[in-house]
C-alpha cells in the first residue's frame, strides 16, 4: 500500500488479516491510525510507516504485535504518545 495518497487507517481497515507478516503504508500522507487497527495483524514481523505526516500515536496502538520485529516510523513528524 505504498505511494497511495493515504491519509487515514481506521478501525476496521485491516480487520482479519491475522496471517499477514509485511505490511508497508510509507509514503503516504498518513496523519492518523485510529485505536486497534493493528489488533488483528498478531503475526505482523514488519511494519513501514516512514515518510507519512505522523504527528502522534496513540498508546499500545502496537501492544498486540507480538511478533513485531521491526517497525519504522522514519521522515514523520512524530511529537507524542497519545493515551487516548
Amino acid at each position: 500500500l505504498t505511494l497511495n495518497m493515504i491519509q487515514l487507517v481506521k478501525n476496521d481497515s485491516l480487520n482479519g488479516l491475522v496471517n499477514l507478516k509485511q505490511l508497508s503504508l510509507a509514503k503516504n500522507r498518513i496523519e492518523d491510525i485510529e485505536c486497534c487497527v493493528f489488533d488483528d495483524l498478531i503475526n505482523l514481523e514488519l511494519l513501514h510507516l516512514d515518510y507519512n505526516k505522523l504527528r502522534f500515536l496513540r498508546r499500545n496502538i502496537f501492544s498486540k504485535m507480538s511478533n513485531l520485529k521491526k517497525l519504522n516510523l522514519n521522515e514523520n513528524k512524530l511529537q507524542s504518545i497519545k493515551n487516548y
